[in-house]
This record gives C-alpha cells, sequence and structure tokens, in this order.
C-alpha cells in the first residue's frame, strides 16, 4: 500500500468545516471496528454522506442488517481481502454508484433522527 506517512494527517487539529468538506470529497470509505469491536460513528457518519462503505464484518447484530453488495461491501480482516475489496470497488463504478445509494438508502430508512426516534416511541408505547 506504499507509505503510510504520505496519508496520514499530522497537522493537528481540523476545522469541522474542512472535516465535512474532504469526507464529501471521498469516493469510496473503510470502515472497521474500534474499542471493543464495535464499528461505531462513523460507520453512520458514511451512511449519511451516501459513501461507498468498505468494511470488515461488524461483531455486533444490528436491528436491521447492512446487506453486502447493496449498502456496504463487507470484506475480511486480512491485508489481500481488503485489498481486493479495494480492487473491485475502484474498477466497477456501477458498483460504487449501488453502494452509494444502497448506503443513503439505510441511513433514510433506519439511521436518520427523527425514525430513530420514531422507532423509541413505538417501542415505548408497546412495552408500556
Amino acid at each position: 500500500m506504499g507509505d503510510v506517512k504520505n496519508i496520514i494527517f499530522l497537522g493537528g487539529k481540523i476545522k469541522l468545516e474542512q472535516y465535512i468538506k474532504k469526507e464529501k470529497e471521498l469516493y469510496i470509505v473503510f470502515n472497521g471496528p474500534s474499542v471493543e469491536k464495535c464499528h461505531g460513528w462513523k460507520l453512520a457518519e458514511y451512511l449519511s454522506l451516501g459513501k461507498a462503505i468498505i468494511s470488515t464484518r461488524l461483531h455486533n447484530d444490528l436491528p436491521f442488517p447492512l446487506i453486502h453488495g447493496h449498502h456496504i461491501h463487507y470484506v475480511n480482516d486480512n491485508y489481500d481481502s481488503i485489498k481486493e475489496g479495494i480492487k473491485l470497488v475502484l474498477e466497477n463504478p456501477k458498483y460504487v454508484d449501488k453502494l452509494q445509494k444502497g448506503a443513503i438508502e439505510y441511513w433514510d430508512l433506519y439511521v436518520n433522527p427523527t425514525n430513530i426516534v420514531k422507532r423509541i416511541v413505538e417501542f415505548a408505547l408497546e412495552n408500556k
């Protein structure tokens, strides 16, 4: 993958406006687990921006699963699988378009704050 130093931002803090601008410019994104194998807020951020997401498998179950090849492109947690996933996505613009549309669709249906609040209220009313 080359010299990692060329892709790491070492300039200190970045302004929120610049961060969002740079995030919007990304063609594809990679999602992996963090603390306690949790795929955190970055996944929701990528969905909300309609990004083509390459990800290792989620360790936690979601109430509404992300579908491989529609909302997300899953890879195994090893160099060769990640490399092949990136190559596949970069060489297939129609697949990228499908993943981008699937990501925003998933966000709109399941993750946007309005729908989350609706589900919480429905759950609370059903379990009184």
